[in-house]
């Protein structure tokens, strides 16, 4: 009985507590709103820095635990993306006509053709369908934050009237900026003096060259295999294979400057692939995102509302006032019965114990001394 006396006197409290005090004056509304958004601004922080010490991230096993985590989940989701552009950004060739059917079918098949126009159009669809999912998981943390910190009634004011324009106007910058990163890499000639673009086309040449080598000494010795083979023809000429190694070379200048060319755009396409991905995970989604969470309802933010809307947010209805009366008194009849009850088995408890213990010994002392008689 205690413990379930104990379990909804705490019920009683906490809820208690997220209805807060009585706000029916201006001046106590607005305390509350300042009260409930120190601990909201402390959770924000906390979550965007990837610090889950506060009770309130819970267990991580959860789903909603994981929802809490949010620099956890937008790490995901940064992962997710550039795998998504790793495998799935250069599936198409870009081409700026189209080929006629009589070209495609020559062609043999090959990559599907895609406008240049297009192709910005459909990557930039494909970063607005990725920022929504981040932004999913953003109303979904600060949703689950304002439910620790408030109550239901002023959970859906705040979100409506503060943290939902906020959010809104963010998202139109995220679009700005993303349509900037697309243009840059869209429009202009392509430039970069990342020393890994070096590193990339040697290494494409120097793939191209090991595929010619092969094919030469596969020819001298007479086997169709990479693998390792066991050779013991001693009539092999040896300068003759020499001279063929040296002598590699592209006589067609056409397909030698294609073929410099391809290695060129791939080694490009590498390092722009990762620059792009940085830069949407670090300025569009870090810079204007995660750090305009931490300030996006603070107690500074809170001095700045109009009284109407601090009202319109903080005050209470009839139905609220009435809900935290009938809370108060059956906290306070459960704090009562709970003190009643722990003051009986304190009581009652040593003093039975005393009783049973001291008649038993005084009746054990009164048969051995009959006895002794």
């Amino acid at each position: 009985m205690v413990g379930e006396i104990e379990v909804g006197a705490d019920a009683c409290r906490r809820t208690l507590e997220q209805l807060g005090k009585p706000r029916a004056t201006l001046a106590q509304q607005k305390a509350y709103l300042l009260g409930i958004s120190q601990p909201f601004q402390s959770l924000v922080r906390a979550g965007v820095d990837g610090t889950y010490n506060d009770a309130f991230f819970g267990e991580v096993r959860t789903e909603t635990g994981q929802c809490k985590r949010l620099r956890a989940v937008v790490q995901n989701l940064h992962m997710g993306f550039a795998e998504e552009i790793q495998l799935q950004g250069h599936l198409r060739e870009v081409v700026s006509v189209m080929p006629s059917s009589f070209e495609e079918n020559a062609d043999g098949g090959g990559p599907e053709k895609i406008l240049r126009t297009t192709y910005l159009d459909h990557i930039s669809s494909f970063m607005s369908c990725s920022r929504g999912y981040v932004f999913e998981a953003v109303e979904r943390f600060l949703h689950l934050v304002l439910a620790e910190v408030c109550d239901e009634e002023t959970h859906d004011a705040i979100f409506r009237q503060i943290l939902a324009p906020i959010l809104t106007e963010t998202e139109i910058k995220l679009k700005v900026m993303t349509k900037e990163l697309l243009k840059r890499r869209g429009e202009g000639h392509p430039i970069t003096y990342n020393p890994l673009f070096t590193e990339g086309l040697q290494s494409a040449r120097n793939e191209r060259m090991r595929q010619k080598y092969t094919q030469v000494i596969k020819g001298y010795l007479g086997t169709s295999t990479s693998a390792r083979v066991a050779y013991t023809n001693a009539n092999v000429d040896i300068e003759s294979m020499v001279f063929s190694l040296i002598d590699i070379s592209e006589l067609n200048m056409d397909h030698f400057a294609a073929s410099e060319a391809l290695d060129s755009m791939n080694a490009y396409y590498k390092i722009a692939m990762k620059q792009f991905v940085d830069d949407i995970a670090a300025y569009v989604v870090e810079q204007e995102l995660m750090c305009g969470l931490r300030t996006i309802f603070s107690p500074v933010s809170v001095e700045d509302i109009e009284n109407q809307d601090i009202r319109s947010i903080a005050g209470e209805s009839d139905e609220s006032r009435a809900y935290r009366e009938e809370l108060g008194q059956k906290y306070e009849v459960l704090s009562q019965c709970l003190q009643i009850c722990r003051r009986y088995i304190v009581g009652r408890t040593p003093d039975k114990a005393k009783a049973n213990g001291g008649s038993s010994t005084s009746g054990s002392l009164k048969r051995k001394r009959h006895s002794k008689r």
